[in-house]
């Protein structure tokens, strides 16, 4: 098949880098709720939270910018235009190079990543050329975190044996 290849970006370094590079927009995608919706899986996944999400440290900890379950943001109406400004120059930013990774799948390839904090899409294809089926799964992060915890803790009780 021609095209189809996976797109990754680092939106935590995107985030950081629209800091240094545009304070202001990086305080309002930090500040401003967007309402996500996705309708699309079992009870309607529906949230309100900045675009970016800082962790204690204030480091950027999630990016959460995605245009398929974004809704139309409700916000006062001073907030509305520097938001949407905001949106667009961090929307640009996922087009520079510097940010982005290009993976050819091929059977069996599997990509494992961090959804909040990598975008990700599929470069344009011609569904001409071939089929092609995706398969995602997704974990929680709790689950996750308790996993590998737990892993991390059996070795350290294996290394001291």
């Amino acid at each position: 098949m021609d095209g189809g290849d996976a797109v990754l970006v680092d939106g935590c370094r995107l985030g950081e880098d629209l800091r240094r590079g545009h304070p202001v927009d990086f305080e309002v995608l930090t500040t401003v709720p967007w309402k996500m919706e996705n309708r699309a899986v079992d009870g309607a996944y529906q949230a309100s939270t900045p675009m970016l999400i800082l962790d204690d440290t204030g480091g950027v900890a999630e990016n959460r910018h995605t245009g398929f379950s974004r809704a139309p943001l409700i916000a006062d109406f001073d907030q509305v235009e520097p938001a949407y400004r905001a949106l667009r120059r961090l929307a640009a930013m996922t087009m520079d190079g510097r940010y982005r990774i290009q993976i050819r799948y091929e059977p069996g390839t599997a990509i494992v990543f961090d959804n909040r904090r990598i975008l990700h899409t599929r470069s344009e294809f011609d569904a001409s050329t071939g089929s092609r089926h995706l398969q995602g799964v997704y974990l929680r992060r709790d689950e996750w975190r308790s996993r590998r915890l737990m892993l991390e803790r059996q070795e350290r009780a294996r290394r001291l044996r």
